[in-house]
């Protein structure tokens, strides 16, 4: 828990408001950077490859009781991996919907999930619009330092060619007037990422 200063009284703690939940602990790219995959450190092999579902039980309820202790307006949880669209619809829409079941009704409850993306398809993007999960994809500066140095798996092509579909189908209008799946680019360089 972190800790805040308050008035002169000491440390008291300060509840946390965002919960990261890694639903799939692989990756389908294989980017040459990458600090968890291609290093020196292979423990990432011999453990499971998704969240299982006891353990995605017993987070839920365990966000439930703390944001339920501490008595928070509003909570974010942000589905993350790997690439937490390996764990699949089900999956995704399990770890959702234990949250939900644990947070109190009146918690403002957000879910975001990010994404290299290159697993997104209209059907998945329309299952996170009816679980209002907000997609983000992680994006590594513009077309030519995103497809530079990111490889699906270990074949030959990059996922740059996976990017203009990702963005046509994330920027479809939705009849949702919720617009759960908009669009959030995160980009990492200092170009905007123009695709």
């Amino acid at each position: 828990m972190a800790h805040r200063l308050v008035d002169g009284r000491g440390w008291q703690p300060y509840p946390f408001q965002q919960f990261i939940l890694k639903v799939h602990g692989w990756c389908n790219l294989s980017c040459d950077y990458c600090y968890v995959y291609e290093m020196a450190d292979r423990l990432w092999r011999d453990r499971p490859r998704g969240m299982p579902a006891a353990t995605v039980e017993q987070t839920a309820r365990r966000i439930g009781e703390h944001v339920g202790t501490h008595d928070l307006p509003a909570v974010n949880v942000v589905l993350h991996g790997g690439e937490p669209l390996l764990a699949g619809l089900d999956g995704i829409a399990h770890a959702v919907d234990a949250v939900r079941r644990a947070v109190p009704t009146e918690v403002d409850l957000t879910f975001r999930m990010q994404t290299n993306g290159t697993l997104l398809t209209d059907k998945m993007l329309d299952r996170m619009r009816d679980l209002e999960v907000r997609v983000g994809i992680s994006l590594d500066g513009n077309r030519r330092g995103n497809g530079h140095r990111r490889w699906i798996d270990s074949s030959c092509e990059t996922n740059r060619s996976k990017i203009p579909l990702m963005l046509r189908i994330l920027s479809q209008p939705t009849p949702s007037p919720r617009q759960a799946g908009a669009l959030e680019a995160a980009a990492c360089g200092h170009e905007s990422p123009t695709i």
